[in-house]
């Protein structure tokens, strides 16, 4: 009997083995076709999703094409709006900018806490002194016999160098007039200084601003009149501040320009013409 079963059951080592090999062959040739079914469809998924990004690519491409020949009209459009070629289109968004601007600024300014905590309270206690409270420290000079009140000087330095600041910028600016504020004003001013100091004979209290009452009047100097001190450094002193606003004007004054060129390297636009004279400066 023994040998009987092992002649029969050659191969496993027990009863139980026989009967349970057949339904394990069946499993794994199950789990394999299950494999290879999510293998399938996980190629379909992949071909899926990459088509869906091709898609998407080219939908991308096709706004970008779209943009960029949008970019090329509105620019061929800006460079035909000339103040000879299309004069109302040029001053209506002139004005529309203009108005723009002083609308945003205004709304900026007075919506600032400095502002109404301590701009307008000084500016209101400023009119009251100058009106009221304390008009002598407003007095004006007498040239020769009294200088002026202390918030008189404070005053007139303000104006003072808000007009050296106001000329530098408009010379930078220009308005495409070619003005030249340094030539109109400064430089004339300057040799006003020199000449007047050479014909007082001295530097010594001699008024050099531009809007001072007693500006270069001889009745203000002190001291000998015997050209000791009218010397260089004497009459650089006496320029040397305004020149120096006047120079910190201009400076100011190239700010927008910079401003405005490095807004529109910012947005990826380009000169056209400034691109061609440095192609052709290299060339």
């Amino acid at each position: 009997s023994a040998e009987r079963s092992a002649t029969f059951w050659p191969a496993y080592p027990c009863r139980a083995c026989a009967w349970a090999m057949p339904a394990a062959k069946t499993q794994g040739k199950d789990a394999a076709a299950e494999k290879a079914a999510r293998k399938k469809s996980g190629d379909e998924n992949t071909k899926d999703a990459n088509g869906a990004v091709g898609k998407t690519k080219a939908e991308s491409d096709e706004k970008a094409a779209a943009v960029q020949a949008l970019r090329e009209t509105l620019k061929a459009d800006r460079e035909k709006i000339t103040l000879l070629g299309r004069p109302v289109s040029t001053l209506t968004l002139f004005a529309q900018y203009v108005g723009h601007f002083i609308a945003t600024r205004f709304v900026s300014f007075f919506t600032k806490p400095v502002v109404w905590l301590v701009v307008f309270p000084s500016m209101a206690l400023w009119f009251a002194a100058k009106r009221s409270l304390a008009t002598e420290l407003f007095v004006p000079p007498v040239c020769g016999e009294r200088d002026g009140g202390i918030l008189w000087q404070g005053e007139f330095a303000f104006f003072e160098a808000a007009w050296w600041l106001i000329l530098g910028i408009l010379s930078s600016i220009g308005f495409g007039t070619g003005l030249h504020s340094g030539l109109m004003f400064l430089f004339p001013h300057v040799m006003q200084v020199v000449g007047a100091a050479e014909g007082c004979h001295t530097t010594q209290g001699l008024v050099a601003w531009y809007q001072h009452p007693c500006k270069l009047d001889c009745s203000t100097t002190t001291g000998p009149k015997d050209d000791a001190t009218v010397s260089f450094l004497r009459l650089w002193g006496l320029v040397t501040v305004q020149c120096m606003l006047w120079g910190v004007g201009t400076a100011i004054g190239e700010i927008p320009p910079y401003a405005v060129a490095k807004a529109a390297r910012a947005s990826g636009s380009t000169d056209s013409e400034f691109h061609a004279e440095v192609e052709e400066a290299k060339s």
